[in-house]
C-alpha cells in the first residue's frame, strides 16, 4: 500500500544473467521493502508489453509462455504458461509503479544491447 504524500522508489537488480529482483520501497527514505524475483525473460516480456500496449484498452495479453492481466488500474498479474498453455500455479502480482520502473530499466538496457550489437556487426564486416 502506498503511503499518501510520499512517492515510492523501485530498484531493478540483476541477480545473475537469468534472474532479476524488483524491490519496492514505499517511501523514499524507507529501509524496508517488498521484493519479487523473476526470470529475466519474463521481466523483459512484461516490460515490452507495458511499453507497447494500447494504454487503457489493453488490459490482458497472452504470449506463448506468459499471460498478463490488469485486474485494476494499480495492479498487474503475471502468470507463466506451461507447454500446453495452462497457467503454472505461481505467478506475480506487481503494483503498476514496479512494472513502469521495470519497463524503463529494461528498455534502456535493450537499447544499449542493440547499439552494441549493431557496432559489433559493423566491426565484423
Amino acid at each position: 500500500m502506498e503511503k499518501r504524500g510520499q512517492e515510492s522508489r523501485v530498484e531493478v537488480i540483476t541477480l545473475d544473467t537469468n534472474t532479476v529482483e524488483l524491490m519496492l520501497y514505499e517511501g523514499m527514505e524507507d529501509k524496508g521493502y517488498r521484493s519479487w524475483e523473476m526470470p529475466r525473460a519474463v521481466a523483459t516480456l512484461v516490460a515490452f508489453w507495458w511499453k507497447y500496449r494500447e494504454k487503457d484498452s489493453e488490459k490482458e495479453k497472452s504470449f506463448t509462455n506468459l499471460m498478463i492481466s490488469m485486474p485494476s488500474s494499480r495492479l498487474v498479474d503475471i502468470k507463466e504458461l506451461d507447454a500446453l498453455g495452462h497457467t503454472k500455479p505461481a505467478g506475480w502480482s506487481l503494483p503498476v509503479a514496479v512494472v513502469e520502473a521495470l519497463a524503463k530499466e529494461l528498455h534502456e538496457d535493450a537499447a544499449v544491447v542493440r547499439c552494441e550489437t549493431r557496432s559489433n556487426k559493423r566491426q565484423l564486416r
